[in-house]
């Protein structure tokens, strides 16, 4: 007893219901901003110059008949929140290749439509470097968070699926993909993390592997898999000789299905090959045996179970911080709950690019696991002052900035724990990688010039500084020329966006043991720098006093700042009689955003 896809539904096409409207043609119909009615960024679709993707508006683009067989290349982050989205590839396959750039596209949501996914149908394409957060996605044929239907050789890798759920009502579904069929296909280094239900067959990576259709290969699944009617699996539901080797799931695998298993459910033809695979023994009937190890959590946390089947794995952290190691896990009890974890998901900043600058104590820092505004993530966490007198730290992103081009940058900062601490947190622009750096009432960076700066200042060092002795502040300041420091007004920068003529503003308390996402974005057209901090911890910048800007700034180019000059950018910190500790960290998938780096 199994679904099969039906050639109607393959053939099946709808009217696209675009949620906006679709972009005018152009000379070669898929162009971009630079061409006629293009509705890109820039590019040109080739291997080498990919199409750019920033917005909703244009990731929707992708769906245009003229726009399937290009390259694609996202350059943000990108939400879908309210989004009447209709798949990729619905009345035709796409054929390219589409490179998320190790960005996220978040809150998809699809329903009312036969194949459901980001994607509809892909056939010999690459999808590839992408994370999906909390998908919604719902189909009455088959389903999956990024496609639905996966054909003809195409190849996924490097993909997380974050949250959600995946559902089809009346064919299969998988966590990644709900199907592949017509030659074989590569899925590699992707985890799933969703609930997956289907009235057919449903895998927490693959709902169904019809015909020596994929090899599945380096894989991971927590979550549930249910189906009311035939197979569930933790990786792959039903296949037809699938390939699987070092896959794990620790997934809850349920419902009245004829087969049940942890990994595979059922392998048609047993031509199939299940190498160096686990499932969590907990709670999962593998009713076809000899297709994975049984493990308990414990096993499954110890790097031993998977040397011993010879996974590319290891324990060094510190490897992993550097991006000096060469394998594809890493397995740490600080992250994802001591399981493994793919080495690609903890690859944005790392330690290597990053240059320090210190005062009587050593900046460093660390690999952890926490929780901001509800979300769990990993962070590479850097200690910039300990909680001691006199001290000073900075960081500095090794590849320097051109003014000339945008650019955007998120961390998350925290201040300490004492309300009557000091003396705050920066982050800088500046010319010299080696800057020495200040402690005190300079906020590590009174000393660099030229320099521009947001600080967040914990302590009223004068009438001058502080805009209310009782409350910490924010402001920002542009020192083309002489030694200025927190306490210096002549060089406050006035925002745009702020009524009156005040040049620091109360931020209340951030002493108070809380992290804060920051976001700091320069746009080259209109010279217009741009702050956000999120202080009431609410996970976004929208809410008033959250965000400063001033257009015009002269940073670069004649009589500037900088001059024609490449910056550094960076965080400083510093103490002086009063103390706090005070960090700075990026989430461990956030690399630099923008087209500005020398």
């Amino acid at each position: 007893m199994r679904i099969r896809l039906l050639a109607a539904l393959v053939a099946a096409t709808f009217a696209a219901s675009f949620f906006v409207a679709a972009p005018a043609a152009n000379a070669s119909g898929c162009g971009s901003g630079g061409e006629s009615g293009g509705p890109f960024d820039s590019g040109n679709g080739s291997a080498g110059t990919p199409f750019l993707v920033s917005t909703a508006t244009q990731l929707q683009s992708l769906n245009k008949s003229a726009c399937l067989g290009f390259e694609f290349k996202q350059t943000k982050d990108i939400s879908l929140s309210g989004a009447t989205w209709t798949p990729i590839g619905t009345s035709a396959a796409f054929t390219g290749k589409y490179d998320g750039n190790f960005h996220t596209i978040s809150n998809l949501s699809v329903t009312g439509v036969v194949n459901a996914g980001l994607f509809a149908t892909i056939s010999g394409a690459t999808l590839k470097n992408l994370t999906l957060k909390n998908p919604t996605i719902s189909g009455s044929g088959l389903a999956g968070a990024l496609v639905s239907f996966t054909t003809t050789g195409s190849t996924i890798e490097k993909v997380a699926i974050v949250g959600g759920s995946v559902t089809s009502t009346g064919n299969n579904a998988g966590g990644l993909t709900g199907m592949t069929q017509s030659g074989r296909s590569w899925i590699s280094y992707v985890s799933v993390d969703a609930q997956v239900s289907a009235v057919g067959n449903a895998g927490g990576v693959v709902g169904q592997v019809e015909s020596v259709s994929a090899s599945v290969l380096d894989v991971a699944f927590k979550g549930t898999v249910t189906s009311s009617g035939q197979m569930s699996g933790g990786i792959v539901g039903y296949g037809i000789a699938p390939d699987i080797i070092r896959a794990y799931s620790i997934g809850t695998i349920t419902g009245g299905t004829v087969r049940r298993g942890g990994v595979l459910a059922h392998d048609f033809t047993g031509g199939g090959s299940v190498q160096d695979s686990f499932f969590l023994g907990t709670g999962v009937t593998q009713l076809d045996s000899n297709y994975a190890f049984s493990k308990s959590a414990a096993e499954l946390k110890t790097l031993l179970t998977f040397t011993d089947r010879s996974w590319s794995i290891t324990s060094n952290t510190s490897a992993a911080m550097a991006r000096t190691a060469i394998e594809h896990w890493l397995i740490n009890p600080a992250l994802n709950g001591g399981y493994p974890i793919l080495m690609w998901q903890i690859a944005g900043f790392a330690t290597g690019d990053f240059l320090t600058s210190s005062s009587n104590q050593v900046v460093a820092p660390r690999l952890v696991t926490d929780t901001y505004s509800g979300a769990s993530s990993n962070y590479f966490d850097w200690q910039l002052t300990e909680n001691q007198p006199t001290r000073a730290g900075a960081i500095w992103y090794k590849n320097r900035l051109e003014l000339t081009g945008d650019f955007e940058i998120n961390a998350e900062i925290y201040l300490g724990t004492s309300d009557a601490g000091a003396d705050g947190l920066a982050f800088v622009l500046q010319q010299s990688s080696t800057s020495s750096i200040t402690t005190g009432g300079g906020l590590g960076f009174s000393g660099i010039v030229p320099a521009f700066a947001v600080e967040f200042d914990t302590f009223p060092n004068g009438t001058n500084d502080h805009a209310d002795s009782s409350s910490d502040y924010w402001g920002m300041y542009n020192n083309p020329s002489t030694a200025g420091g927190s306490a210096s007004t002549l060089v406050a920068v006035d925002p745009d966006n702020v009524a009156g003529t005040e040049k620091q503003f109360s931020l209340g308390n951030i002493e108070d043991s809380n992290w804060r996402a920051v976001k700091f974005t320069w746009e080259a057209s209109t010279k217009t720098f741009a702050a956000s901090i999120d202080n009431n911890r609410d996970g976004d910048f929208a809410d008033a006093g959250e965000v400063i800007s001033k257009a015009g700034l002269v940073l670069t180019g004649a009589d500037s700042t900088f001059g024609s000059n490449p910056v550094y950018w960076g965080f400083t910190a510093s103490t002086g009689g009063s103390t706090n500790e005070q960090r700075v960290r990026f989430k461990s998938t956030t690399g630099f955003f923008g087209d500005s780096l020398r």
